[in-house]
């Protein structure tokens, strides 16, 4: 949990999470700590995270391309690499269809600018969120495809669905490779090839990929297939690095886990950013005001990179953030970016609105909150980001969030859940309810005549609350160690750093200290609370700097702590820097 976007520290969400202190193997802590030379705390987190050998704390904590399963692939791999090649050679008109999210946006791009530059004919198209929806549909042929006169179509972050397309396409002589990561049930599209980690073991190695993970790997086998055949002979062989860029982008905003292969991927993509990277990722970040030095943070990426990306489907079209991932220099992104990032800002406020209406309504009882699930709808919402506010809906009340724009007689919803609810196998058991539905265990969409929807939050509401029982209702979060301030040291915070990236499968570590006093406190702007801390008792009385993000009620937080929860960083300013507290919250209630 990141305070500094999400809830008030000490503030009055309904559903205030539990802390839970986690406890590692006391020997197994030791002797990893030993045998790899690293703090104790370190080895703690690590344990907490399954590392417990040295072999495997050594390649979590750097990650790098050589641990990439380069040789490994997915089914049918072989014939869409073949099919694809056969296109390139002959010069066929190859489009690649994508989706208008972050994940979508930046697999368009990957697949895209790799054909190009592998001399393909390749042109994309991603349809308008409100006026087409998401994925490859059977009007889209006509409409669309044979115009161009392709005759290969690759979809990416889509495509799973897409039945009636694809036979449409078949009908007219256009074969359809399908690359996407959603659920995918039999009977499967009748496809030339699909590429979908969910058609296979769960515990394949390529499990959690995002849908820009699954268009890379088809770069990696397209590229091998390409310099076996000696294409790269007669042109610059394409390099990965910059590829890697889009993929930590769409990967960190589609919340997969970040283990694995995702982690080699988005430490990849971060270092690469970092340290120059693609124009139009550069010009964002400039205008998010994120300042890198060498140094990137998955934070920057889903609180500020992504946001702005996602804005572009979100309010207006999806292909202004392509257009700006695909700018040769920065004079020519930098007005794109500003763009994006006022669409943000229009964004924030159409979201604010929804989410003040819904939970004034809840407040008021005009709108009603079901024992295990939340399922609203409105004919004035924006359907652009009902994603975004089921999310924080979620957050605040700790039940699975289903929010449905109506119009002419049909809703079309977004859903978003937590640990402990699959929403595709909730949403599975209510399909004789729907019109269509897709998505994975934490995000979905779905299309719902206005007659059933009431019938639906029923449903759904009592299928929650089988797969949830009490737990879900108020989630613990973990700590992973007490941490006193006589170990905090600069060594302890490099081999923090050492655990990025952080997201969904790794979060950032939490840790408690006993007896914290907070020697001073200043206002920091108008919500954030900046302080001097010092432990009593202990080895050592250095004091350390805190920050609280978005204190609800500085006044009422006493000057001595039982308790403090926080997070370790160093802060970097003037070319120093120095540890601090990020304070999670002041007690373990």
């Amino acid at each position: 949990m990141n305070l500094s976007h999400h809830e008030p520290v000490g503030g009055g969400s309904p559903a205030r999470s539990r802390w839970r202190l986690r406890s590692a193997d006391s020997q197994r802590v030791r002797s990893l700590s030993r045998a790899i030379g690293c703090h104790p705390i370190t080895a703690s987190v690590l344990v907490n995270r399954g590392m417990t050998t040295p072999e495997a704390a050594k390649a979590f904590l750097k990650p790098g391309f050589h641990q990439f399963p380069f040789a490994s692939g997915l089914l049918d791999m072989e014939k869409a690499v073949e099919r694809i090649h056969r296109a390139v050679h002959r010069q066929e008109h190859i489009l690649v269809f994508g989706d208008y999210d972050a994940d979508g946006v930046t697999a368009t791009v990957v697949l895209t600018e790799f054909l190009r530059q592998a001399g393909a004919r390749v042109s994309h198209y991603i349809p308008h969120r409100i006026q087409e929806g998401y994925g490859l549909k059977a009007f889209h042929i006509d409409a669309v495809i044979r115009p161009r006169q392709a005759t290969l179509v690759v979809t990416v972050d889509c495509g799973s669905s897409s039945h009636e397309a694809v036979l449409e396409a078949k009908r007219h002589g256009i074969d359809v490779i399908v690359t996407d990561h959603h659920r995918i049930t039999p009977p499967y599209p009748e496809a030339y090839a699909i590429l979908n980690p969910d058609r296979e073991s769960a515990r394949n190695e390529f499990a959690h990929l995002a849908g820009v993970g699954v268009s890379f790997l088809l770069v990696l086998h397209l590229r091998k297939h390409f310099r076996d055949c000696g294409m790269w002979n007669r042109r610059p062989e394409p390099l990965l690095k910059p590829f890697c860029e889009l993929v930590a982008i769409g990967t960190v905003a589609d919340m997969v886990p970040l283990s694995s292969v995702n982690r080699v991927l988005v430490r990849t993509g971060l270092e690469s950013i970092a340290n120059g990277g693609n124009p139009g990722i550069r010009s964002l970040a400039g205008v998010c005001g994120i300042r890198m030095n060498g140094c990137l943070r998955t934070e920057d990426l889903a609180f500020r990179v992504s946001p702005r990306l996602n804005a572009a489907g979100r309010m207006n079209h999806a292909d202004e953030a392509v257009q700006l991932l695909t700018c040769r220099d920065e004079a020519e992104a930098r007005p794109i970016a500003e763009a994006l990032s006022r669409l943000n800002g229009q964004r924030q406020d159409v979201e604010q609105a929804i989410l003040s209406d819904i939970i004034g309504g809840i407040e008021t009882g005009s709108r009603s909150l079901g024992p295990s699930s939340l399922v609203a709808w409105d004919c004035g919402w924006h359907p652009g980001v009902l994603g975004i506010v089921a999310a924080k809906l979620v957050q605040r009340f700790s039940k699975p969030s289903v929010l449905i724009h109506v119009a002419d007689g049909m809703g079309k919803g977004s859903a978003r859940s937590l640990p402990g609810v699959d929403l595709y196998a909730a949403l599975c058991s209510c399909s004789d309810l729907l019109a269509g539905f897709g998505g994975h265990a934490m995000a979905a969409g779905l299309t719902v005549s206005e007659d059933n929807i009431e019938a639906f939050r029923n449903r759904f509401d009592a299928v929650v609350s089988e797969m949830a029982g009490e737990e879900t209702e108020t989630p613990g979060m973990d700590i992973e160690a007490e941490v006193p301030f006589d170990q905090i040291d600069e060594r302890l915070l490099d081999e923090l750093e050492l655990l990025e990236p952080f997201g969904a499968g790794n979060p950032e570590p939490v840790f408690v200290a006993r007896n914290v006093e907070i020697v001073n406190r200043r206002i920091l702007g108008e919500r954030h609370l900046g302080m001097t801390l010092r432990q009593k008792g202990g080895n050592n009385h250095r004091p350390f700097q805190g920050v609280a993000f978005y204190v609800s009620d500085a006044s009422a937080i006493p000057e001595k702590l039982d308790h403090l929860v926080f997070r370790l960083r160093w802060n970097s300013w003037n070319g120093k820097k120095s540890p601090q507290l990020m304070v999670e919250s002041f007690s373990l209630r």
